[in-house]
């Protein structure tokens, strides 16, 4: 796809022109009879995707229509306008965010936010926030892991469907940084009886003995190792830092009905609600997960 674009300056006069070329595959529609569609680039489906069809993008996917039972996986972000409804068969994967009309038994799991104005009964799995958007807005049944928070106008319906909520730090997190560490305290000790060895070597024996040594260049070249793995196990550790930083805190809002039977896990502390709440937000307060009023 080529874009022509003039820019002008503050005289009127031309400044500029800009070319952008993009890559975007378009078709109508896809279903089992058009089969699956792959591209490197962007995809815009112009109709709907019918049960048992796939949509792979290494950019974007927007799709105008309707989703059934499908698979759809961006590298980049997906916008579905009509909505998706796949009776839990159904998948959505997303380097970027997700956006959908509404979703129901859908399994979502984008590298951003899912936006939607409701969901019911999905398994959704957000790198960055969940929201559900409007007056009406809900989120019904099913599991959410929204990793900076969720923000809802309906959390829970009526009759008290099981609803699950997940934010704030991770278990898997937790598990990532103590394994980090662990594997950081075995390189050191690594290091330091590799060192240990290089040092006694060097006290033992001449240069030239050293110099034409097979074991005295294993041990450096070890210790080279050893030292590469731990830093690149710091970088690691400081990311995951950033990341346990940048989570820490997070909520889950709701503006409307909080209903009954709704389990809401905030930074590992767990709280289950026994009746209908009104306009609160939970948060973690010390070592709960405490409700407070939201206005």
């Amino acid at each position: 796809m080529l874009t022509y674009r003039e820019n002008y300056d503050a005289d009127g006069e031309l400044s500029e022109i800009v070319v952008v070329v993009t890559d975007l595959f378009v078709v109508d529609e896809v279903n089992l009879a058009t089969g699956d569609v792959r591209f490197e680039g962007n995809i815009y489906v112009r109709g709907s995707v019918g049960s048992g069809a796939g949509v792979y993008a290494g950019g974007d996917i927007l799709i105008g229509g309707f989703v059934e039972s499908s698979t759809i996986c961006a590298g980049g972000s997906v916008m579905i306008r009509q909505g998706m409804n796949s009776a839990g068969a159904g998948m959505v994967q997303a380097g970027g965010d997700v956006n959908g009309l509404f979703f129901e038994g859908v399994n979502i799991l984008a590298g951003g936010s899912i936006y939607a104005d409701y969901y019911m009964n999905c398994s959704l799995s957000a790198r960055h926030k969940v929201t559900a958007m409007g007056k009406k807005a809900s989120l019904v049944a099913g599991i959410t892991i929204a990793d900076c928070g969720v923000k809802t106008a309906q959390l829970g319906n009526q009759i008290g469907l099981p609803t699950r909520v997940i934010v704030g730090v991770s278990e898997s997190l937790t598990k990532d940084e103590l394994r980090i560490n662990e594997a950081m305290n075995s390189v050191t000790h690594e290091l330091d009886t590799f060192r240990k060895a290089y040092v006694d070597f060097m006290k033992r024996f001449p240069p030239e003995v050293r110099t034409e040594s097979e074991l005295f260049k294993k041990i450096g070249n070890a210790i080279y190792t050893k030292e590469k793995e731990m830093q690149e196990l710091k970088e690691q550790l400081e990311a995951l830092e950033e990341r346990r930083k940048e989570v820490t805190g997070a909520g889950v809002a709701v503006s409307g009905k909080l209903y009954e039977n709704v389990l809401i896990e905030v930074d590992g502390a767990k709280t289950k609600t026994n009746t209908v709440l009104l306009a609160v937000n939970v948060k973690r307060e010390g070592e709960k997960a405490v409700m407070l009023g939201l206005y």
